[in-house]
Formats: C-alpha cells, sequence, structure tokens
C-alpha cells in the first residue's frame, strides 16, 4: 500500500470516528433516547408557541430538550409569552406586577447568546429572587412556578400531580438537574451539585438560564 493510500485511509478513519462522536454526543438531553429525538426534530419545532410547546403530548424532559435547541431569540419568545400570561392573573398586586416586570424585561436574546449576559443575569435573578420572598412574602415554590417553567399555574398543577402519583407508584426516586428543578420542586428536596452529564448550557433556573447540574439530596 502506498503513502498515499495509507495517508487517505487514516484520514477516513478519522472523520469517522468523528462522524461517529458527534452523532452520540449528548447535546440536548442526558437521555440519549431524548437527546436523539431532539436532534432529528428540533427543526420542526423551531418556530413553536409557548402554548403549542405546553399542549404537544412529550414528556417535560422532552419539552426541555426542544427548548435548548431553540435559537436566543425563541427562547425569550418563549418566556416573554409567559410574562403575558402571568400579566393576566387577577391574583397578582401592583407591586408583584412591577416585579415580574422589572425580571422579564432583563429577560432578552443576550442572556442566551452572551456568556457575560449570561453571567449578569444569574446574579440578578439571585437577588431579585430573595427579595421576592422578603419583601413580597413569595416562597420559593411561586418563585419556580412563575419565573422558572413556561408552564402556566394549571399546566404546573397537571404536572406536579402526575409526577406525585408515578412516584408514589413506583417508588421511583426522584430525578432532578439543578436546586429548583421542576422534579424536586414540589417535594422542597434541594439538588447536590454533581459532575455528571452536561448538555448544552442552559436549561435550569430563572428563564432557563442556568445550567443543570446536580441530583436530589
Amino acid at each position: 500500500m502506498s503513502t498515499k493510500q495509507i495517508f487517505i485511509r487514516t484520514v477516513l478513519v478519522a472523520m469517522t470516528l468523528l462522524t461517529s462522536c458527534q452523532k452520540n454526543e449528548l447535546l440536548y438531553s442526558c437521555d440519549p433516547k431524548i437527546n436523539d429525538w431532539v436532534i432529528k426534530t428540533k427543526s420542526v419545532y423551531a418556530d413553536i408557541s409557548r402554548d403549542e410547546l405546553a399542549k404537544l403530548n412529550l414528556s417535560l424532559g422532552e419539552q426541555k430538550g426542544l427548548f435548548l435547541s431553540f435559537s436566543p431569540e425563541q427562547k425569550t419568545k418563549i418566556y416573554q409569552s409567559k410574562y403575558q400570561y402571568l400579566m393576566g392573573l387577577n391574583t397578582f398586586s401592583e407591586m408583584d406586577k412591577e416585579y415580574l416586570t422589572v425580571l422579564f424585561k432583563r429577560i432578552t436574546p443576550d442572556i442566551y447568546s452572551s456568556k457575560e449576559e449570561r453571567i449578569k443575569f444569574v446574579g440578578f435573578s439571585e437577588e431579585w429572587t430573595y427579595e421576592v420572598v422578603d419583601k413580597l412574602g413569595w416562597d420559593f415554590v411561586d418563585v419556580y412556578r412563575y419565573t422558572h417553567t413556561w408552564l402556566t399555574n394549571e399546566e404546573f398543577d397537571r404536572w406536579v400531580e402526575l409526577q406525585r402519583t408515578t412516584l408514589k407508584s413506583t417508588n421511583a426516586e426522584v430525578p432532578c438537574e439543578c436546586y429548583w428543578d421542576i422534579s424536586c420542586i414540589w417535594s422542597f428536596n434541594p439538588c447536590r451539585k454533581s459532575s455528571g452529564c452536561k448538555v448544552t448550557d442552559g436549561g435550569c433556573g430563572i428563564a432557563g438560564n442556568t445550567d443543570c447540574t446536580g441530583t436530589c439530596l
């Protein structure tokens, strides 16, 4: 075999290995099946609305995977739609609405595309969280319900009940990916940080802008 043939074969093998690695890379979920599903279908849902996303017959893991595949503009659109929903509720005081408006005005494409802006937003949202708990009397479940998920109150409550029923019937451990992850919040279980699976930045926290790293304690 000539030197040229050896070189070509080496390049082809390297390309095959690289393609294989890329194909198996976990970008959107630590569940390989969900990850592969999102990679195959993300273009179909690229412009989906908040309402449409919540109404899809998908698990929250699949919804979260789709969210991570969205463009910064689409992620912003999803959470601004949640803001419009919140402003339509008659359960908030004027001060509640003022605090929500201050927060949601800072949810822009930049917090998803710029590392610097993302860090600033995470710092701001942490301060905002403790301020609404202290001044408005919210608890951390309220904060999660209003700002950590695109689900409406009704959608959230249905999911919580389903989660309780499922875990009770299967005696399963509660899975979780970050401190106020949707899988932990109803049981008030905090999370232990972990160096396990790491997917695309974000997906947890306020506006889905905090990394998902950890397991339930």
